[in-house]
């Protein structure tokens, strides 16, 4: 074998392992290109050679361009061909926007391929200085790509023909973009292309290690944070000069081929205006990042050690995979989340509006163009486009954001100095796997190979930024307030962040997401002292009860506190069902509710509207009142709340809290009301709101029973009140044989009379014994009106009860079902078992004849069991297209924490084959954190419905006493709860896992 021939071969592949990182040294092929002159769309010529880039072909599709008569140019029509090496190349808006930057660039020389934008230390080991200003390095680079000056474009374009197409068969199967892009997986004998065969058609005359690809990446500060901001701002001026300067052309002809050339400039700019839509580009400190010496570069990268310029990938790919929440100059604040319906929306709008503004303003109007730095003021996108939040302190941008930096995920890195290649100054969160804990930064340095190696093994790099993620298709219902508890400091740090399903039309498409409406920050929701719990306040409007314990000289009391949201929308839903985005509309709450309002607002899916807010804000506070006093701090997790209509009043509050034997009661109505009621024991498990046979009011009803609750007997205490407060109270025993823990009691009318029954659910292991207690129309007395015994049909090994709820049932025509969620392994495989014991409506003795298990292999708590923990489950309503008409179904939602990181999805809970996943979302651009855990000891309980139907009929959550054994905790209070650390939402290391 020829020697040179294996030595060409070695070399290849260890630039392969060095990153390609040299110098291109190309010299420049001027190729002649041609701007389109005519005034309607061309024919086809069949020896030209279109191509497109599908995400960025899609971003242009709502553009409108105009020729010199103010008619429509088709987005589709070549702005110019090129006479490109290897054949002719037409070019479309999308096009450029696709080629600019990534392959395209300043190019002042062989070697010399500069960024537009600040390019001193940019020229490599030897720091190549630029010969223009940042005009001239904006025309350089578009003239590097209409003159196919390195004589790559043809090449370029069939690797993007085969994305495009690799990516049409994609978007037909569940995950498929994702799987596209990061597996790179064959669609119909089509793939993403990857780095190398970008790389190698851009090669130099060293082939692949001198690769423009390459190299480009290697200085593209121009994509980042506020240098995208300026190189757009550069590009657009210029736009908008040359669209002015088509008005002095002499002939149509002349005018049409002016006005083209200021939409290439304008498609070329807004390459870096969509970066700015992208979260990976908005934090990422691009130019710290930068080590000017290329050698070493690519010597750490043959060494397998990604330093410096390739950290700025490690970061931007961990922004990418959680998403961030943004604002714009008008104060707006935009989600860029992973599905990116919303921020796809918003993009598209930000371009649209931009590209007419060169036809509008520069072609029409007088107005004076000047300098960028003076037009940008004016500049429509300006106000649209998310502003950067570059990770270097000191961070001037904080002021927006009530002076911290804890409203998104912790950032990967942070550096302490703008300057290029500064090695110390350095941190990174302090659990690089832990997107939610904002504690002592850890110092590393971007250059160390034993630093960066850790942040290359992070599990979260390894295993959590692109898990299974699927849209969650017409979901109706679903929306929640999270509550966030960021700082010990009471002056600051309690957030909302308003969720809700969405509905977005992206011209003749529509899709679903599920997102974040706004959030508000260093809200006053409770009275200052220790938080107890939160409640969702009213049924019309979306609002929040605030309680907490103050203390007071003798011993403390319970304050509550109300307030409620409203929003601008006139056409938005208020009740946090599914919105429509529109861009002329913004869905953000305000002071006051429009009259043209068509909706509600308590919680349904809203459609984008962009021209109004969604946002939600204050609209209304209740003040502080004393809701309970006389309560000793000791007996603070030993209080339970609720909502009812206990003396003939609607949408009373109920506080109570047990004291030794004693129950303090305290009742908020149109008066308010404190009593003391002697018990025969104390604390019973559950506080309910029961409606008894014949009754028009609600009773207060204890209940426990259990081992943890010191009894073998499920006892129930019912206090009635009258309109004046006085009180009775009926306390009984009943039967019931309990093993284990203690018994999960619900409050509902499992049998359809009219009236509530209650039900106790004792778990033996995985054996689940059933016992319905009740009243009747001819006697008060509670007594057995059912017992039901089954063991799943399941194979798999129990790990730990989640969830006891009672819902509609689904086979009878009246009563309800009981649905049990639990845990369950098979070796290294996780699952979710969705038990329904359904309601039959005719047995005497067993009112739950027919059981039905339903397997659910849980990608996400086997994957990363230490990063995945459950927060809260509600009842949704989604639709579902099954012909005509659209047909509605019931569904359970799960908030849950995936590497610290907000996520939500939907299983089916419609009778049928199985208890199937209907989409989901694990990276929602915001952190878990909510409230802690309260005196529930629930750290679901800072996640607040704010959609009325998104409420069990009863529900309860257990509570495992340790993260090592799920089988063993409580469903209910017990005394123990006494001993409960109080757990703030903002302390992250005290969150279970799997819980």
């Amino acid at each position: 074998m020829d020697s040179n021939l294996d030595r060409s071969a070695a070399d290849e592949q260890l630039a392969k392992k060095a990153g390609y990182l040299m110098p291109p040294n190309i010299v420049s092929q001027d190729h002649a290109f041609t701007l389109n002159a005519h005034f309607s769309p061309p024919k086809e010529e069949a020896d030209f050679y279109p191509f497109e880039s599908a995400e960025h072909q899609e971003t242009a599709r709502a553009v409108e361009l105009f020729d010199i008569y103010d008619q429509e140019i088709p987005i589709e029509e070549p702005l110019l061909t090129v006479d490109a090496h290897g054949g002719k190349v037409d070019l479309l808006f999308g096009q450029i926007i696709a080629l600019a930057g990534d392959f395209y660039t300043n190019k002042e020389g062989p070697e010399s391929y500069l960024p537009i934008i600040d390019p001193d230390s940019f020229g490599g080991t030897f720091g190549w200085p630029s010969s223009l200003d940042s005009e001239g390095r904006f025309l350089s680079a578009v003239e590097s790509l209409i003159k196919d000056k390195d004589g790559h474009l043809r090449k370029i374009a069939t690797l993007i023909t085969t994305e495009h197409d690799a990516l049409r068969e994609a978007v037909k199967q569940p995950d498929g973009v994702a799987i596209a892009y990061h597996e790179h997986k064959h669609f119909d004998h089509c793939a993403i292309p990857t780095d190398d065969e970008y790389i190698e058609a851009t090669s130099g005359p060293l082939g692949a290690m001198s690769s423009t690809y390459a190299w480009i990446a290697y200085t593209n500060s121009d994509h980042f944070g506020e240098y995208a901001v300026k190189a757009y701002c550069v590009g657009h001026t210029k736009a908008l000069a040359t669209a002015r300067n088509a008005r002095n052309k002499s002939s149509d002809a002349e005018k049409m081929q002016e006005l083209r050339l200021a939409y290439v400039y304008e498609a070329f700019a807004a390459h870096f205006l969509t970066d700015l839509f992208s979260s990976g580009h908005l934090r990422a400190p691009r130019r710290p990042f930068h080590n000017p010496d290329y050698v070493s570069m690519a010597l750490g990268k043959m060494a397998d050690s990604p330093q410096w310029d390739f950290q700025c990938r490690y970061m931007h790919d961990d922004d990418s995979a959680t998403g961030l929440l943004v604002r714009n100059r008008n104060g707006d604040k935009q989600f860029m989340e992973p599905q990116a319906l919303v921020n796809r929306a918003r993009c598209m709008h930000c371009l649209k509006e931009s590209a007419a503004e060169v036809y509008r303003v520069g072609f029409e109007d007088d107005k004076q163009i000047e300098s960028w730095e003076k037009s940008q003021e004016w500049f429509v996108a300006m106000n649209l486009l998310p502003l950067p939040m570059t990770a270097i302190t000191p961070q001037n941008w904080l002021s927006d954001w009530g002076g911290y930096d804890k409203h998104n995920p912790a950032p990967l890195w942070l550096s302490a100095t703008p300057k290029i290649h500064t090695s110390s100054g350095w941190t990174v969160r302090t659990k690089l796997d832990d997107h939610s804990n904002y504690g002592s930064r850890q110092s590393l340095d971007p250059g160390n190979p034993w630093d960066v190696t850790r942040i290359k093994e992070a599990s979260f790099v390894t295993i959590g930024q692109f898990p299974l993620q699927t849209a969650i298709v017409g979901l109706l219902t679903g929306s929640f307030i999270q509550i966030q508890d960021l700082d010990s400091d009471p002056s600051k740090g309690t957030c909302l962040n308003f969720w809700a399903p969405a509905k977005v039309q992206i011209i003749d498409k529509q899709g679903d997401t599920f997102t974040i409406r706004n959030r508000l920050i260093d809200q006053s929701l409770a009275p200052t002292g220790k938080l107890l719990h939160w409640m969702r306040a009213g049924s019309e409007q979306p609002g929040i009860y605030g309680l907490s314990w103050v203390k007071t000289d003798d011993s403390g009391e319970i304050r509550m506190k109300g307030t409620w949201y409203t929003s601008e929308g006139a056409l938005l839903t208020y009740d946090g069902a599914r919105a429509d985005l529109d861009m002329d509309q913004s869905w953000a709450m305000t002071e006051s509710t429009s009259e043209e309002a068509l909706l509600t607002c308590n919680g349904g899916r809203a459609d984008l509207d962009l021209k109004h807010s969604w946002a939600m804000t204050e609209g209304m506070v209740r003040k502080e009142i004393v809701l309970l006093d006389g309560v000793p701090g000791e007996c603070i997790n030993l209080t339970r709340f609720g909502r009812g209509n206990f003396r003939g009043n609607d949408d009373e509050v109920l506080a109570l809290c047990f004291k030794e034997t004693t129950a303090l009661i305290g009742i908020c109505g149109e008066t308010n009301i404190q009593i003391q009621i002697e018990l025969p024991k104390s604390p019973y498990g559950f506080v309910k709101t029961f409606r008894g046979a014949n009754s028009p009011k609600e009773s207060i009803l204890l209940a426990g029973g259990g081992p943890a609750a010191g009894s073998n007997t499920v006892d129930l205490v019912k206090i009635d009140l009258d309109a004046q407060g006085r009180s009775s109270v009926q306390s009984e025993s009943l039967d019931f044989e309990i093993s284990e823990n203690d018994a999960s009691i619900l409050v509902g009318d499992v049998l359809g009379r009219g009236y509530d029954q209650v039900v106790a659910l004792a778990f033996a292991s995985e054996t689940a014994n059933i016992s319905i207690f009740g009243q009747t129309e001819n006697s008060g007395a509670f007594q057995s009106r059912g017992t039901h015994s089954c063991t799943p049909s399941t194979i798999l090994n129990f790990v730990g009860p989640v969830l006891t709820a009672l819902v509609p049932a689904l086979k009878a025509k009246a009563g309800l079902d009981i649905l049990q969620i639990s845990r369950y392994k098979n070796g290294s495989q996780s699952f979710l078992v969705f038990r329904t014991h359904f309601h039959s409506g005719n047995a005497a003795n067993d009112p739950f004849t027919d059981c039905s298990d339903w397997e659910f292999q849980d990608p996400l708590a086997t994957q990363a069991p230490d990063h995945y923990f459950s927060i809260k489950w509600m009842p949704v309503v989604y639709e579902t297209a099954t012909g005509d008409p659209t047909t509605t179904r019931s569904g359970v939602l799960e908030v849950f924490s995936w590497f610290g990181v907000l996520g939500v999805r939907v299983f089916d809970a419609t009778d049928g084959d199985d208890y199937g996943l209907v989409g989901q979302l694990p990276h929602l651009g915001q952190t878990s954190i909510g409230s802690g855990r309260g005196c529930y000891g629930d750290w679901g309980y800072g996640f607040v419905t704010w959609d009325t139907k998104c409420e069990w009929v009863d529900a309860n959550t257990f509570h495992p006493d340790t993260k090592d054994d799920l089988t063993t905790g409580t469903w209910g209070m017990t005394q123990d709860d006494v001993d409960r650390s109080h757990i703030r939402g903002w302390q992250v290391e005290e969150r279970p896992v799997l819980a």
